[in-house]
C-alpha cells in the first residue's frame, strides 16, 4: 500500500509513505475479509506516515487479536492510564492473573504495554 500524497487544484503530488503486510487471517476471516482488513490497516498507517503523524493513547489495531479479551481490555486503559500509581494499579492484577494461569504470552504483552507507557509517562514528568 502506498500513500500519494496531492494538493486539489495545482500540479503537486508527492509519494508519501509504503507498508505492506500479509492478510489478516485472525479471527478466523475469510479470505476476501483477510484482505479488506489488511487494506483497511495499512491506508490508516500509510496516511498518518505521510503526514508526520502516530496514534496517541489507545489505538485497538496495536493489541493483538490472539490475546484473551480481558488482557486486550487491561492493554487499552494501561494505555490511556495518566499517572504511574494507575498504570501499575491496572498492571500488577492482570501480570499476576496471567502467569499465574500459565498463560505468558499475555503475561509478555501486559509487561510490554506497561513498559511502553511507563516510558511515555516518564517523558512527559520529565
Amino acid at each position: 500500500m502506498t500513500c500519494i500524497l496531492g494538493m486539489q487544484g495545482t500540479a503537486y503530488e508527492e509519494e508519501g509513505a509504503t507498508l505492506a503486510a500479509p492478510p489478516d487471517t485472525a479471527g478466523g476471516k475469510d479470505p476476501l475479509k483477510a484482505v479488506g482488513s489488511t487494506v483497511s490497516y495499512l491506508e490508516k498507517y500509510t496516511l498518518l506516515a505521510s503526514v508526520g503523524m502516530h496514534v496517541y493513547g489507545a489505538d485497538p489495531e496495536a493489541v493483538s487479536p490472539h490475546l484473551p479479551e480481558e488482557v486486550t481490555r487491561t492493554i487499552l486503559a494501561m494505555m490511556d492510564a495518566e499517572t504511574l500509581d494507575e498504570l501499575q494499579a491496572l498492571y500488577k492484577p492482570a501480570y499476576s492473573a496471567a502467569f499465574g494461569s500459565g498463560d505468558s504470552a499475555s503475561g509478555k504483552a501486559l509487561l510490554g504495554a506497561k513498559d511502553k507507557r511507563k516510558a511515555e509517562l516518564m517523558g512527559d514528568e520529565a
